[in-house]
Protein backbone atom coordinates (compact mmCIF):
# COMPACT_ATOMS: atom_id res chain seq x y z
CA UNK A 1 0.00 0.00 0.00
CA UNK A 2 1.08 3.39 -0.95
CA UNK A 3 0.74 6.19 1.32
CA UNK A 4 0.97 9.19 -0.67
CA UNK A 5 2.36 12.37 1.67
CA UNK A 6 1.18 14.77 -0.93
CA UNK A 7 -2.34 17.61 -1.08
CA UNK A 8 -1.65 17.24 -5.05
CA UNK A 9 -4.55 16.46 -6.65
CA UNK A 10 -2.40 15.69 -9.76
CA UNK A 11 -0.25 13.45 -8.08
CA UNK A 12 -3.37 11.41 -6.75
CA UNK A 13 -4.43 11.29 -10.35
CA UNK A 14 -1.77 9.51 -12.04
CA UNK A 15 -1.23 7.20 -9.33
CA UNK A 16 -5.04 6.23 -10.40
CA UNK A 17 -4.01 6.68 -14.18
CA UNK A 18 -1.49 3.87 -13.34
CA UNK A 19 -3.70 1.57 -11.45
CA UNK A 20 -2.05 1.91 -8.51
CA UNK A 21 -3.50 1.48 -4.97
CA UNK A 22 -2.87 4.21 -2.50
CA UNK A 23 -4.20 6.24 0.07
CA UNK A 24 -3.63 10.13 0.55
CA UNK A 25 -2.02 11.17 4.19
CA UNK A 26 -1.37 14.77 5.09
CA UNK A 27 2.24 15.75 5.86
CA UNK A 28 4.21 18.92 6.23
CA UNK A 29 3.24 22.46 4.20
CA UNK A 30 4.77 22.83 0.72
CA UNK A 31 5.89 26.23 0.86
CA UNK A 32 9.81 26.23 -0.20
CA UNK A 33 12.28 28.51 1.95
CA UNK A 34 15.22 30.44 0.41
CA UNK A 35 17.89 28.30 -0.59
CA UNK A 36 21.53 28.19 -1.86
CA UNK A 37 21.54 24.36 -2.22
CA UNK A 38 21.72 22.87 -5.74
CA UNK A 39 18.48 21.90 -7.17
CA UNK A 40 18.61 18.51 -7.32
CA UNK A 41 19.39 18.04 -3.25
CA UNK A 42 17.40 20.86 -2.62
CA UNK A 43 14.26 18.73 -4.24
CA UNK A 44 15.55 15.60 -2.67
CA UNK A 45 15.70 16.92 0.59
CA UNK A 46 12.37 18.67 0.35
CA UNK A 47 10.73 14.97 -0.78
CA UNK A 48 12.73 13.49 2.53
CA UNK A 49 11.10 16.10 4.72
CA UNK A 50 7.47 15.67 3.51
CA UNK A 51 7.35 11.55 4.20
CA UNK A 52 8.87 12.28 7.28
CA UNK A 53 6.41 14.35 8.17
CA UNK A 54 3.81 12.69 7.28
CA UNK A 55 1.01 11.46 9.74
CA UNK A 56 1.27 7.92 9.02
CA UNK A 57 0.56 7.31 12.44
CA UNK A 58 -2.89 7.65 11.51
CA UNK A 59 -2.52 4.75 9.40
CA UNK A 60 -0.89 2.63 11.41
CA UNK A 61 -2.48 -0.47 10.69
CA UNK A 62 -1.46 -0.73 6.74
CA UNK A 63 2.45 -1.35 8.03
CA UNK A 64 1.00 -4.73 9.94
CA UNK A 65 -0.94 -6.07 6.71
CA UNK A 66 0.07 -4.28 2.94
CA UNK A 67 3.58 -3.78 2.57
CA UNK A 68 2.59 -0.22 3.26
CA UNK A 69 5.65 2.84 2.89
CA UNK A 70 5.10 6.26 2.85
CA UNK A 71 5.76 8.00 -0.79
CA UNK A 72 6.46 11.72 -1.17
CA UNK A 73 7.52 13.93 -3.60
CA UNK A 74 8.84 17.57 -4.56
CA UNK A 75 8.95 19.59 -7.90
CA UNK A 76 11.08 22.23 -8.73
CA UNK A 77 12.42 24.65 -12.08
CA UNK A 78 15.41 24.85 -12.32
CA UNK A 79 17.03 27.52 -15.02
CA UNK A 80 20.50 29.43 -15.01
CA UNK A 81 21.05 28.70 -11.52
CA UNK A 82 17.59 29.95 -10.47
CA UNK A 83 15.21 27.68 -8.23
CA UNK A 84 11.39 28.32 -8.75
CA UNK A 85 9.10 26.37 -6.76
CA UNK A 86 4.89 27.03 -6.48
CA UNK A 87 4.32 30.87 -6.04
CA UNK A 88 1.93 31.62 -3.26
CA UNK A 89 0.24 34.84 -4.60
CA UNK A 90 -0.38 35.96 -8.24
CA UNK A 91 2.31 38.90 -8.25
CA UNK A 92 5.35 35.99 -7.23
CA UNK A 93 3.11 33.46 -10.14
CA UNK A 94 3.60 36.53 -12.80
CA UNK A 95 7.29 37.02 -12.20
CA UNK A 96 8.11 33.75 -12.49
CA UNK A 97 6.17 33.32 -15.62
CA UNK A 98 7.60 36.24 -17.04
CA UNK A 99 10.93 34.75 -16.39
CA UNK A 100 10.69 31.81 -17.74
CA UNK A 101 8.75 33.08 -20.66
CA UNK A 102 10.69 31.63 -24.10
CA UNK A 103 13.41 29.43 -22.25
CA UNK A 104 14.33 26.09 -21.86
CA UNK A 105 14.03 25.37 -18.51
CA UNK A 106 14.33 21.77 -16.03
CA UNK A 107 12.28 20.53 -14.39
CA UNK A 108 13.66 17.79 -10.89
CA UNK A 109 10.96 15.70 -9.60
CA UNK A 110 12.38 14.26 -6.61
CA UNK A 111 10.68 11.03 -4.63
CA UNK A 112 11.34 9.39 -1.05
CA UNK A 113 9.62 6.02 0.11
CA UNK A 114 10.32 6.26 3.42
CA UNK A 115 9.56 3.19 6.12
CA UNK A 116 9.41 3.95 9.55
CA UNK A 117 11.06 2.04 12.04
CA UNK A 118 7.90 0.02 13.12
CA UNK A 119 6.84 -3.78 14.16
CA UNK A 120 10.39 -3.56 15.87
CA UNK A 121 12.30 -3.21 11.56
CA UNK A 122 14.44 -0.23 11.31
CA UNK A 123 13.15 2.26 8.98
CA UNK A 124 14.18 2.48 5.36
CA UNK A 125 14.30 4.89 2.67
CA UNK A 126 14.92 5.24 -0.83
CA UNK A 127 14.97 8.49 -3.34
CA UNK A 128 14.86 8.81 -6.78
CA UNK A 129 14.92 11.89 -8.97
CA UNK A 130 13.33 12.28 -12.37
CA UNK A 131 14.22 15.31 -14.56
CA UNK A 132 12.05 17.14 -17.91
CA UNK A 133 13.14 19.05 -20.35
CA UNK A 134 10.21 22.26 -20.78
CA UNK A 135 10.60 24.75 -23.28
CA UNK A 136 8.13 27.66 -22.52
CA UNK A 137 6.71 29.46 -25.73
CA UNK A 138 7.39 33.17 -25.65
CA UNK A 139 4.35 34.88 -23.47
CA UNK A 140 3.03 38.45 -23.24
CA UNK A 141 2.51 39.92 -20.56
CA UNK A 142 -1.14 40.18 -21.40
CA UNK A 143 -1.15 36.35 -21.61
CA UNK A 144 0.50 36.41 -18.50
CA UNK A 145 -1.77 38.20 -16.34
CA UNK A 146 -4.90 36.50 -18.14
CA UNK A 147 -3.36 32.66 -16.60
CA UNK A 148 -2.68 33.86 -13.56
CA UNK A 149 -5.82 35.19 -13.25
CA UNK A 150 -7.63 31.77 -14.08
CA UNK A 151 -5.82 30.95 -10.28
CA UNK A 152 -4.08 28.15 -12.10
CA UNK A 153 -0.83 29.11 -11.41
CA UNK A 154 -1.20 29.21 -7.54
CA UNK A 155 0.61 25.78 -5.73
CA UNK A 156 2.42 24.84 -9.27
CA UNK A 157 5.80 24.58 -9.52
CA UNK A 158 7.23 27.45 -12.09
CA UNK A 159 3.33 29.00 -11.89
CA UNK A 160 2.12 26.53 -14.27
CA UNK A 161 0.69 23.30 -15.00
CA UNK A 162 0.92 21.34 -18.42
CA UNK A 163 -1.81 19.14 -17.49
CA UNK A 164 -4.45 22.04 -17.63
CA UNK A 165 -4.35 24.84 -19.60
CA UNK A 166 -0.73 25.90 -19.34
CA UNK A 167 0.15 23.35 -21.82
CA UNK A 168 -0.89 25.51 -24.48
CA UNK A 169 2.19 27.70 -23.61
CA UNK A 170 4.76 24.63 -23.99
CA UNK A 171 6.62 24.17 -27.23
CA UNK A 172 8.30 20.89 -26.46
CA UNK A 173 9.14 18.58 -23.75
CA UNK A 174 12.11 16.27 -23.43
CA UNK A 175 11.57 13.61 -20.79
CA UNK A 176 8.63 11.72 -19.06
CA UNK A 177 5.44 14.64 -18.68
CA UNK A 178 4.48 12.62 -15.45
CA UNK A 179 7.61 14.64 -14.27
CA UNK A 180 6.49 17.49 -15.47
CA UNK A 181 3.32 17.12 -13.64
CA UNK A 182 4.89 16.09 -10.47
CA UNK A 183 4.98 12.88 -10.10
CA UNK A 184 7.02 10.28 -12.06
CA UNK A 185 5.52 6.46 -11.85
CA UNK A 186 8.39 4.42 -12.58
CA UNK A 187 10.29 6.22 -10.33
CA UNK A 188 7.92 5.67 -7.30
CA UNK A 189 7.31 1.64 -8.25
CA UNK A 190 11.10 1.09 -8.31
CA UNK A 191 12.09 3.08 -4.72
CA UNK A 192 8.49 1.22 -3.19
CA UNK A 193 10.24 -1.87 -4.59
CA UNK A 194 13.40 -1.04 -2.90
CA UNK A 195 12.26 -0.23 0.44
CA UNK A 196 9.33 -3.03 1.06
CA UNK A 197 10.63 -5.70 -1.38
CA UNK A 198 7.12 -5.96 -3.07
CA UNK A 199 5.84 -4.22 -6.02
CA UNK A 200 2.99 -1.72 -5.59
CA UNK A 201 -0.69 -3.41 -5.36
CA UNK A 202 -2.96 -2.72 -8.21
CA UNK A 203 -6.36 -0.93 -7.42
CA UNK A 204 -9.02 -2.97 -7.29
CA UNK A 205 -10.94 -3.00 -11.12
Amino acid sequence: MILLASKSPQRTQLLKQAGLRHITITTIDDDMENSSQPAQILAVERARAKARGADWQAQEHYFAQSHAAVVAADTIVHLAGRVFGSPQNADEAERMLADLSGTRHSILTAHCCWLPAINGEPEKEAVAVSVAQVTMLPMSMEDIQAYVASGESIGRAGGYAVQLQGDRFVADIQGDRDTVIGLHVASVQRIYREVTGHTPEESAS
